[in-house]
C-alpha cells in the first residue's frame, strides 16, 4: 500500500512570486498543445490554419480553458460553497477545474475565432481534437500532485492502492487521477494522433474525441469518489458521468454524419455494440451485483460492465471502419451544421 507524498503545493518561487504545481501543469499543458499545433502545421497534417492564426488564437483558447473550467467547477460541483465565499472563486491554485465547463467555453471561443479568420468550424475542431488530450493528461497530473479528486476505497491488496491524507481518513484508495491521465490523456492522445495522420471526413475527428473522452471518463469515474455537486453524492451515476453522456451522443452523431460511402452495412452492428455497451454499463450502476462469476459481488465494477467494455471497443472500431456518409436526411442535416464562414467571391 502506498501513501500520497503530500507534495508542497508551490513548485518554485521567484522572489515574492510563487508558482503552484497546479498552475505549472496548466502552463505546460498550454505550451505542449501550442507546440503540437505548430508541429501539425509544419508536417502538413492540416492546411486549415497558419502559424499566425494559431498564435493569434492561442491566448483566447487558453483564457477560455481557465475561465470556463473554473466557472464550470463553481457552478456544477460546489455552487453553495462559492456563493457563500465568492472570493475563493479566484483561488485557482487550490485546484478545482471542470473539463465540461472548459469545453463549453472553448466551443464558443472557437466559434468566435472561425468567424474572425473565416474558417470552417468543424475543420477547426478537427484540428484541435488530437492535440487537446495531451494537455488533459498534464492537468490530471496536477490533480494527483495536489492530492485532490481521490478515488473510491480500494482493496488493500491492490499494489497501487494509495492513502490520500486530504481525504480525511486512512483508507486505501484508487489513484484515479492517474487513471484519468492514462485514459483521457495518453491513450486518447495516441489514438487520435494515429487516426489524424491522414485526411479524414470533416467532423469525424471531433466526433471520435467526444466519444473517446466520454467513454474513458465514464469508465474512470467508476473508481472516483463522487463529488456532491448539483446531484447528491449517493447517486449511482456521478456528475462527471452525467455530463459525459451528451458528449458521447454528440460524438456518435458527428461521426455518423461525417462518414463516407464505403461499407454502410458495417455501421449497423457497430452502432448496436456501441449503444448496448454504453447503456449496459450505466444500467449496471442501479443493479445489485450478482454473486459468483469471475468477480465477487463486492467488486467496484460488475461482471456485466466488464463484459460490456469489449463491445464498446468493437462498436467504435466498426463505426470507424465504415467511413460512410449517408444520403438523404443526414446529408441535409450535415449541410445545415457545416458552419463555413470562409469568404466566397
Amino acid at each position: 500500500m502506498l501513501i500520497h507524498p503530500q507534495f508542497d503545493p508551490v513548485a518554485f518561487r521567484l522572489g515574492f512570486v510563487a508558482m503552484s504545481w497546479y498552475g505549472l501543469m496548466y502552463c505546460l499543458a498550454f505550451l505542449s498543445c501550442w507546440g503540437l499545433a505548430h508541429y501539425r502545421i509544419k508536417k502538413g497534417l492540416s492546411a486549415l490554419c497558419t502559424a499566425y492564426e494559431i498564435n493569434d488564437s492561442a491566448f483566447h483558447i487558453f483564457l477560455a480553458v481557465v475561465v470556463g473550467g473554473r466557472l464550470g467547477y463553481v457552478l456544477f460541483y460546489n455552487p453553495a460553497h462559492y456563493l457563500a465565499h465568492p472570493l475563493e472563486i479566484f483561488a485557482t491554485w487550490q485546484g478545482g477545474m471542470s473539463f465540461h465547463g472548459g469545453f463549453l467555453a472553448v466551443t464558443f471561443t472557437t466559434l468566435y475565432l472561425v468567424r474572425k479568420h473565416h474558417k470552417n468550424w468543424w475543420q477547426a475542431t478537427d484540428f484541435l481534437a488530437p492535440i487537446v488530450p495531451f494537455g488533459l493528461m498534464l492537468g490530471r497530473v496536477g490533480n494527483f500532485i495536489n492530492g485532490e479528486l481521490w478515488g473510491r476505497p480500494a482493496d488493500p491488496g491492490l499494489p497501487w492502492a494509495m492513502i490520500f491524507p486530504r481525504a480525511g481518513d486512512t483508507l486505501p484508495r484508487h489513484p484515479v487521477q492517474l487513471y484519468h491521465a492514462g485514459l483521457e490523456g495518453l491513450a486518447l492522445f495516441a489514438l487520435l494522433w494515429f487516426y489524424c495522420r491522414r485526411e479524414r471526413p470533416t467532423g469525424s475527428a471531433s466526433g471520435f474525441f467526444l466519444i473517446g473522452y466520454g467513454c474513458f471518463r465514464v469508465f474512470a469515474e467508476f473508481f472516483r469518489e463522487p463529488d456532491r455537486g448539483i446531484l447528491a453524492q449517493s447517486y449511482p451515476v456521478t456528475l462527471g458521468q452525467w455530463l459525459s453522456l451528451p458528449l458521447i451522443a454528440l460524438g456518435v452523431f458527428l461521426v455518423w454524419l461525417g462518414l463516407r460511402k464505403t461499407r454502410p452495412a458495417v455501421v449497423i452492428p457497430g452502432a448496436f455494440f456501441l449503444g448496448y455497451g454504453v447503456f449496459r454499463v450505466l444500467v449496471e450502476f442501479f443493479r445489485a451485483p450478482e454473486h459468483g462469476g469471475i468477480f465477487s459481488a463486492a467488486s467496484t465494477v460488475s461482471i456485466g460492465q466488464c463484459l460490456s467494455i469489449p463491445m464498446i471497443v468493437l462498436g467504435v472500431f466498426l463505426v470507424w471502419v465504415a467511413h460512410i456518409r449517408h444520403a438523404g436526411v443526414a446529408s441535409r442535416v450535415w449541410a445545415l451544421l457545416n458552419l463555413d464562414y470562409r469568404r466566397r467571391d
